[in-house]
């Protein structure tokens, strides 16, 4: 048989192009939507026939479902790399953690007066190796961002191809939730809800059978961590204070800085502490929206 054939719709009678099929293999008339089995076809084709239509070449209709080839979704990598940079900051979140408690020790015992004449260069050194930290945790974090915010565009445009109808948030509004002031203090978790059950792929009867979808908790704790480490962040930067623990060789007094100090630790471990979670929630919540919407884009152009 020839890569080409004109067959017949049994439906309408227009004439169809299409490759040729095996027994067995069926297509849908762009026309009348009939169902037909080409292969039965062949050789009925009739040049009384209204005119053909080239389907191959129609630009206007959507593809049979049984020989189409659906757009594949974008955004996949990018979710990847932004789960692993995100892993990288929380790595380092924990590391901060140790080094603020390691600090809040040393800052007791020169309040206890048991820290011995070691203790300010110990305590000194702390502050170095913490500011290496953040100058790396700062160096991770931009670069997750960026690739994260990428991610979050791809994902919300990936709706259009799930056939998702309703949605509310277009993927630059997705993004731009995030640097709206008073806005940004909960529009990025409704429009990362809206993402997560637009992408449900148990709810694909109709375009807006999504709506049916229940909302994500892990979502909102993830974005209730966000807010907290916010907080705690700030809180711990109005307590902290360099500490110099040589001014009480000088007649001075240095427990008041040093007790600053002390609390500012605590809050610090806090906030990095909610980042943590916050992290790891967010790398859940990627993956979990990269695998909703291969399962749905799978339920919604499956043959």
């Amino acid at each position: 048989w020839p890569m080409d054939e004109t067959v017949v719709c049994p439906g309408c009678q227009v004439q169809l192009v299409l490759p040729a099929l095996p027994a067995g293999q069926t297509v849908q008339c762009p026309r009348c939507r009939h169902v037909f089995e080409p292969f039965r076809q062949r050789g009925r084709a009739s040049a009384a026939a209204a005119p053909p239509a080239a389907v191959k070449h129609d630009d206007s209709y959507d593809e049979p479902r049984g020989i189409d080839h659906p757009l594949p979704l974008r955004g996949e990598n990018l979710g990847k790399l932004a789960m692993a940079l995100i892993g990288v900051c929380c790595f380092l979140f924990l590391v901060q953690m140790y080094l603020h408690i390691e600090t809040a020790w040393v800052i007791n015992n020169l309040l206890d007066g048991q820290g011995g004449f070691g203790a300010d260069d110990r305590l000194f050194g702390l502050e170095d190796r913490t500011r290496t930290v953040y100058t790396l945790t700062s160096f991770a974090v931009w670069p997750a961002g960026l690739i994260y915010f990428t991610w979050l565009y791809q994902a919300s445009n990936n709706l259009r191809l799930l056939r998702a109808d309703g949605v509310l948030n277009t993927p630059a509004w997705v993004v731009g939730s995030y640097f709206i002031p008073v806005g940004n203090l909960f529009l990025p978790c409704v429009t990362l809800q809206e993402i997560w059950r637009a992408s449900d792929p148990d709810h694909v009867d109709g375009p807006r059978s999504w709506k049916k979808a229940p909302a994500s908790t892990m979502v909102r704790v993830w974005w209730c961590c966000m807010i907290l480490a916010g907080v705690l962040a700030s809180i711990a930067a109005r307590w902290h204070r360099d500490p110099d623990p040589f001014i009480g060789f000088n007649g001075g007094n240095p427990f008041p800085d040093l007790r600053d100090q002390r609390i500012g630790m605590w809050f610090k471990l806090l906030f990095n502490l909610a980042a943590v979670v916050a992290g790891v929630l967010i790398i859940l919540v990627i993956r979990g929206i990269t695998h909703r919407q291969r399962d749905r884009h799978n339920e919604v152009y499956r043959g």
